[in-house]
């Protein structure tokens, strides 16, 4: 989490706190004559008021989830912690000020150039954040479907989750959430990929999952894939109101990035975190 200094690539660096800036104008100018389309996705959905009982969602105690929230961690660097609760006030800014009560800052995806490298729990942390503020309820997913960590972290299994709750009955669904006893962060795993080998993710029930979701929790993190899954990362972030990027700067290429951003849409970028 701790800013480095330089991004790198063979050609040049771009100093850390205008490489967001630069990558956007790099993809805006690349983009101006031939706006990119968007995939078609429902924008009509019905809100169904109690969509998930949240009552019958199985707990887990704080130790068992303890894995997943690095920052409790004594040996998590306090600049780390500080840059989380900072992150936690822009987006709530962000949230109240927004200009067109049309417009949504809710559903977040937070991915990276690889998804088999660690994000340092970085969306878990956040959600204890975000909960700690009276009233707010967090949802974090991993949709992170080549590389899942978050069952491993909070000592679960990872089926139900992600991929069943596409095809879940309402009545069956909670099984597939965890709550963290205390808190007010709950947490949805992946689910069981290889049940559904051509599509892990239903892409139509995940826009309907998500949209009908919006009515019980405050905030929805998503721990999505990496680029190196391509057609994963762009399916999760059409689904999302915002992206969040995260980028290694000894790993990560201006290249790179900037490719990224091509995929996501430049619109929906909500910033980087630099590792």
């Amino acid at each position: 989490m701790s800013p480095n200094p330089e991004v790198n690539n063979a050609d040049r660096s771009i100093p850390a706190p205008d490489a967001l800036s630069a990558l956007q104008q790099s993809w805006t100018q690349a983009h101006s004559a031939a706006p990119a389309q968007e995939p078609s996705v429902p924008t009509n959905l019905p809100l169904r008021e109690s969509f998930l009982s949240l009552r019958d969602i199985p707990q887990i105690t704080f130790d068992q989830a303890r894995g997943a929230f690095t920052m409790t961690d004594p040996a998590y660097p306090a600049d780390w912690k500080e840059q989380i609760r900072q992150l936690r006030n822009r987006l709530n800014s962000a949230q109240v000020e927004l200009p067109d009560p049309n417009d949504l800052l809710q559903v977040i995806a937070f991915t990276n150039m690889d998804g088999r490298r660690p994000r340092h729990g970085t969306a878990a942390n956040l959600a204890l954040a975000m909960a700690a503020i009276q009233d707010t309820r967090v949802l974090v997913i991993d949709a992170n479907l080549s590389f899942p960590r978050l069952h491993t972290d909070l000592n679960v299994p990872a089926a139900p989750g992600l991929c069943e709750v596409n095809r879940a009955s309402r009545i069956a669904m909670p099984q597939c959430f965890r709550r963290v006893a205390g808190t007010q962060v709950y947490f949805l795993t992946v689910g069981d990929t290889s049940a559904y080998p051509m599509d892990a993710l239903d892409l139509r029930g995940l826009h309907v999952v998500l949209h009908s979701l919006r009515s019980q929790f405050d905030w929805i993190l998503i721990d999505g894939p990496g680029f190196d899954t391509a057609a994963d990362t762009m399916a999760i972030t059409m689904a999302t109101d915002g992206v969040i990027m995260m980028i290694e700067s000894e790993h990560d290429s201006f290249r790179l990035v900037a490719k990224a951003l091509s995929h996501v849409q430049g619109r929906r970028m909500l910033g980087a975190v630099m590792f």
